[in-house]
């Protein structure tokens, strides 16, 4: 048999040995995934979780796309839409609605990803056949890889389109806890009011924002739309500091080394990077940290006058005021109610998880969640 029968009948095999699973993800689009992908294993759980985490993305992006989205900067908002030449206009409360029915998709794919148990399936999934329908044309054009590229900076190098990864029971936890923080921000983002700022701020992040013409506050203050979102954020936050150890601990369990997203100190990963057993320890010593800050256990350090007292983010995202003037708390400091004596963060953990990652401690944090 000739070269080229061989590939062919190679390539053909392999396409044919792909579960109902991986052929619905690559070969149609994520709105038709997300309908069609049924039944009961930890495959096609976690594969609809994929479609429909990855759906939340595509619509969101769709939203923006038809407002002519700017935004470059803010988090959820970054999303690298192509142009559109004929954008819809926008006002705030409209922002408001894109960022309720993202936190609503988002919701929809954590419920399903928490239904997939620590069993051994595997989902070899080509990332670079994954496509995503950006404009909303109807035809999925966008690849997932060159969103992930862009949102990055770029592709680690040597990574294209034949990138296949062999998901599992510790990546249906990553991703779990990446809807969670992914409904953390969009929580943050709920939390604001953008209106008074709307004049200033609409242009910066769309093409076509409805201005009212007004002066905004000459004083630069933060005013809450809905304080609740604050609290709801920190719950996402500290959901997924759990979901980050599970994520670690399935890894560290695991007998193989087949295409591994997430890799153990014994495996290899298929993005390249070695991971050491004293970066995971790092991790997990970072994880603890935040979620005893989230839980009022830690206390951040107090910038104001007095030291001695530390600033309680439990209490203040639980309990927010209605406002927060900037610029009297740079200079003075939090507001007294949010401050208490206890046990401060320690600073040298995170110089020494800094260490531990060669100074790239936050750019791997994307990674590891």
């Amino acid at each position: 048999m000739h070269l080229r029968s061989l590939i062919v009948s190679a390539l053909a095999f392999a396409l044919s040995a792909q579960t109902p699973v991986v052929k619905t993800l690559t070969q149609g689009s994520l709105a038709t995934a997300e309908i069609t992908l049924k039944g009961t294993s930890d495959e096609a759980r976690f594969g609809l979780g994929v479609a429909q985490t990855l759906r939340a993305l595509e619509h969101l992006g769709q939203g923006l796309y038809r407002h002519g989205s700017k935004a470059r900067i803010l988090p959820v908002l970054r999303l690298p839409v192509p142009p559109n030449p004929n954008p819809e206009t926008i006002d705030a409360e409209g922002l408001r609605r894109l960022l309720k029915t993202f936190q609503s998709d988002l919701a929809k794919a954590e419920k399903t990803l928490s239904r997939v148990h620590a069993s051994d399936f595997k989902l070899p999934l080509p990332l670079g056949r994954v496509m995503l329908d950006l404009d909303g044309d109807g035809k999925a054009t966008d690849r997932l890889l060159d969103l992930a590229g862009a949102l990055r900076g770029g592709l680690p190098e040597g990574l294209d389109g034949d990138l296949e990864v062999a998901f599992d029971a510790a990546d249906a936890a990553w991703l779990q806890g990446y809807t969670h923080l992914l409904m953390g921000l969009t929580d943050l983002m709920l939390a604001i009011d953008f209106q008074p700022y709307w004049d200033s701020i609409g242009p910066l992040l769309f093409a076509r924002p409805i201005l009212d013409g007004k002066p905004h506050p000459t004083e630069i203050t933060l005013r809450f739309a809905d304080p609740k979102s604050l609290g709801r954020m920190r719950k996402h936050l500290v959901a997924m500091c759990a979901l980050s150890r599970t994520t670690w601990g399935r890894a560290l369990a695991e007998q193989d080394d087949d295409r591994e997203w997430l890799p153990s100190p014994t495996q290899q990963g298929v993005l390249g990077v070695p991971v050491r057993r004293e970066m995971i320890n790092a991790w997990l010593t970072m994880v603890s940290e935040l979620e005893d800050v989230l839980e009022g256990r830690l206390l951040l350090p107090n910038w104001g006058e007095n030291r001695t007292l530390g600033f309680d983010l439990k209490v203040f995202l639980d309990h927010p005021p209605a406002s927060i003037s900037l610029e009297r708390s740079l200079k003075q400091g939090p507001e007294a109610r949010f401050l208490r004596k206890g046990k401060q963060v320690d600073t040298q953990k995170l110089n020494q998880a800094q260490r531990v990652f060669g100074g790239e401690f936050m750019g791997m944090a994307i990674w590891f969640n």
